[in-house]
């Protein structure tokens, strides 16, 4: 029987030789069967999000302030229905008008009120407020609508009228000047031009002294 015997020197070459097979066996073995990771599955969603609860989708949002639609009339540049942000003045309303006429009652108005929607803004010309033609309570800050004196208003005035114009304002005042002073508010329906549509219109803004 042949035994063939090996020294030890060819025998440490022969082990480390089999241990680098076996070493790369295994590195060949293990890229071929990659371990999945072990992360946990919430079984709830709201568990992901750290919280018992859904989100709101409108938490912490605001509501934007509607903002205010006014009507610019009287001494303005550029009279008109204006919208401004909520929290306006007259100031504001006066400025988005174009400004003051130079015949503008500055003094009459109140540039600090507030402003609200709906309302009818009311600038007098000079002379107007001395006169009492404006009861001038819209740019006092308030919501009672104003009442020109169909008696003493200028021709400006009255055209700011709805349906009155240039036009109409000065027959009203040719009325009165050849007739005297209107005894009602009824009486304009006298004047040229004035039909009853159109009085139904105005009726709730004028007046012939203190009162309607």
């Amino acid at each position: 029987m042949l035994r063939i015997v090996l020294d030890p020197v060819h025998r440490r070459k022969l082990l480390t030789g089999a241990i680098i097979v076996l070493v790369l066996l295994a590195g060949w073995w293990w890229h071929g069967h990659p371990t999945a990771p072990n992360t946990p599955t919430p079984s709830d969603p709201s568990q992901a999000q750290g919280s018992g609860e859904p989100a709101d989708p409108t938490e912490g949002t605001q509501a934007t302030p509607a903002p205010l639609g006014v009507d610019v009339i009287g001494a303005v540049q550029q009279p008109g229905m204006y919208f401004l942000p909520a929290g306006a003045r007259v100031e504001d309303a006066v400025q988005v008008a174009g400004g003051l006429a130079p015949n503008a009652n500055r003094e009459a108005i109140n540039m600090s009120a507030h402003l609200t929607d709906g309302q009818q803004l009311r600038v007098p010309h000079v002379g107007e407020a001395a006169a009492a033609a404006v009861v001038n309570t819209s740019i006092a800050g308030t919501n009672s609508p104003a009442h020109i004196n169909i008696n003493t208003a200028n021709a400006a005035t009255l055209a700011t009228l709805p349906g009155i114009g240039q036009v109409l304002a000065q027959r009203i005042i040719d009325y009165r000047t050849t007739h005297g002073p209107f005894g009602a508010i009824g009486d304009l329906r006298n004047v040229t031009g004035i039909h009853a549509t159109l009085f139904d219109k105005i009726k709730d803004s004028i007046q012939v002294g203190n009162a309607p």
